[in-house]
């Protein structure tokens, strides 16, 4: 029981930072300078050290705690949404991966402030990222909503 709220709970933390990311992606719709102007508001809370390490944490608890409950299965056979759900959670990592690289390692390692304008010349000077970024946006999202469904379907039940 403890280790599926662990799990909700890091899942939400993480959820949480994804919607705060997307809304500052949304204000590209306007321009790039308002995403940049935006990103202070919608990042501040995420550079807190505390929230910083409950982020990393939660990363780690949730990937842990999904490779836990795979180990324990006995079999793969698995209603599709839960499928759906694993399979997008495995790729998320090694879609993410690089994406985390070259903004939170080069502002940690370098100091470099990783502007929209620096994350949009990198993604349309690669042909690969230009399909990767798209694809790994649509597979958190749909990762968190099925998540999500899948929590209320859960909580509905018990009550």
């Amino acid at each position: 029981m403890w280790v599926r709220r662990l799990r909700l709970w890091s899942g939400l933390v993480i959820a949480l930072f994804v919607t705060m990311h997307l809304v500052n992606h949304a204000f590209g719709v306007l321009s790039l300078e308002a995403m940049d102007e935006a990103r202070p508001y919608l990042t501040a809370v995420w550079w807190n050290p505390v929230l910083v390490a409950a982020l990393y944490a939660s990363l780690a608890v949730h990937f842990i705690l999904a490779l836990l409950a795979l180990y324990r299965r006995r079999s793969l056979r698995m209603p599709r949404a839960e499928a759906l759900q694993l399979g997008a959670g495995l790729a998320i990592p090694l879609l993410l991966a690089g994406h985390v690289i070259a903004t939170r390692g080069a502002n940690a390692l370098t100091g470099l402030d990783p502007t929209y304008q620096y994350v949009m010349l990198q993604l349309w000077s690669n042909e690969w990222l230009r399909i990767k970024q798209p694809l790994l946006i649509l597979i958190v999202w749909t990762h968190v909503l099925v998540g999500l469904h899948m929590w209320l379907r859960a909580l509905s039940r018990h009550s």
